[in-house]
């Protein structure tokens, strides 16, 4: 998938986002700029996003796709429901998975989009939240 990263409009923008469960706030922390600065990228017509806000929510949304894909791909289905995991936070997903784990946020989103693609293609899954 190519995303034309000149041609995102403020609402593709903002919907990319949320189908990826990021909120407002991961994208200012990720890019260093306070919370509402980002909030006004999606909601004031002459203020639409800067290009690194778009090349951070595109290529989030390319990888997670990426990644959701490989896990549909390299899932050999038994009897046995599909398990994928979710986590609360940063240190829940570092506690659980060891130091160095993904960005918690993009974890989740590639549990949601793998869980998509898995139960519609008839696979049953279940989602885990690790203690």
């Amino acid at each position: 998938m190519n995303i034309d990263l000149d041609s995102i409009t403020q609402t593709e923008y903002r919907v990319m986002r949320e189908t990826l469960g990021l909120p407002v706030e991961w994208v200012a922390d990720k890019l260093g700029v306070a919370t509402r600065s980002a909030q006004r990228w999606e909601s004031n017509p002459n203020n639409p996003p800067i290009e690194p806000a778009i090349e951070l929510i595109a290529n989030a949304y390319e990888d997670v796709a990426s990644e959701a894909r490989l896990i549909v791909d390299d899932t050999e289905f038994e009897d046995k429901p599909v398990k994928l995991y979710r986590y609360h936070n940063q240190a829940h997903i570092n506690h659980s998975a060891g130091p160095g784990a993904n960005d918690v946020q993009l974890h989740n989103a590639v549990t949601r989009f793998a869980f998509l693609l898995l139960t519609m293609r008839g696979i049953p899954v279940e989602v885990h939240i690790p203690e």
